[in-house]
């Protein structure tokens, strides 16, 4: 291989690997950027990607938003929305999404009748694209 055929290489792969790290990662806006909802939080997950936290919040009929911290990866499920700007303290790196808009959509709630689910119950979709209603942790 000459230099010009490398160096095009290396840039084509450069260019794919920045591409992919600047890809919006979670597949919702979020509502509030560099903040977190406080006090209405009642199951936290560690070490999940915002893709999955969005899945864990929307799959709980309890659930009506979520704070996810991209640097720690922590996802709180929160029981309630923001009703004011006093409801949210400063966090960098997190995102708030208010879960209200997404559901009973089909594109966006992989359950969309899952509020069949009564609450302290979580939808789960089994391999046949079934949706059954699971016991929560809390």
């Amino acid at each position: 291989m000459d230099v010009f055929t490398v160096v095009v290489f290396l840039y084509n792969v450069g260019v794919a690997y920045f591409q992919q790290c600047t890809v919006k990662t979670l597949r919702v806006d979020a509502d509030k950027t560099g903040a977190r909802l406080k006090g209405y939080t009642y199951i936290t997950f560690s070490n999940i990607g915002p893709n999955a936290c969005y899945n864990e919040c929307i799959r709980r009929t309890k659930c009506r938003s979520f704070n996810y911290n991209s640097i720690t990866r922590r996802c709180d499920i929160n029981k309630m929305t923001s009703s004011s700007e006093t409801d949210f303290v400063d966090e960098t790196n997190c995102v708030y999404v208010d879960m209200t808009q997404y559901r009973g959509d089909s594109y966006y709630d992989p359950c969309p009748g899952s509020d069949a689910c009564v609450e302290g119950e979580f939808c789960q979709t089994l391999k046949d694209n079934i949706n059954i209603c699971n016991i929560d942790v809390k």
